[in-house]
């Protein structure tokens, strides 16, 4: 979200990847770049987001107090729907992450009932991306620990 509100409407395309590469350094430029060829337009004004401002701007216009009494709800919300998980899961974490910390992947793991967590060095929160193969190699070892259980 502070990347998008920082870059709403930029002249260049490479200016958007600039800031992404500031934004995201752990992730390849060309990854960025084919990423953000599908997320931006050009406009006479030159490049924005595909996606519409307008549920950006709902969110800036809703009352901070009212944003926080909604996450809080929505926080518990999802704090039950994981302690329900009745299936194996994987949780994929970055070392790097700043969108889910250390602590908060191990609580996951903690509530949900067959939870795995595997963290992978040298990503942020956007693991795929930034080690494409490092997470391939813990899905497939996941996927294929979970085939062999039946």
């Amino acid at each position: 979200m502070a990347f998008h509100a920082e870059t709403d409407v930029l002249e260049r395309f490479e200016d958007f990847l600039d800031r992404a590469v500031k934004f995201n350094p752990a992730r390849k430029p060309e990854h960025l770049a084919y990423s953000l060829t599908h997320s931006l337009k050009r406009t006479d004004k030159g490049w924005t987001w595909k996606q519409d401002p307008r549920g950006r701007d709902r969110v800036r216009a809703t009352p901070l107090d009212e944003r926080q009494a909604a996450a809080t709800r929505r926080n518990a919300e999802l704090w039950e729907d994981l302690r329900a998980l009745a299936t194996r899961t994987l949780i994929i974490r970055g070392d790097a992450s700043k969108t889910l910390a250390a602590d908060v992947a191990q609580r996951m793991v903690d509530a949900a009932q067959h939870a795995t967590l595997v963290t992978v060095p040298g990503a942020s929160g956007y693991v795929p991306g930034d080690r494409p193969r490092e997470f391939a190699e813990a899905l497939d070892a996941f996927l294929s620990a979970r085939s062999r259980m039946g």
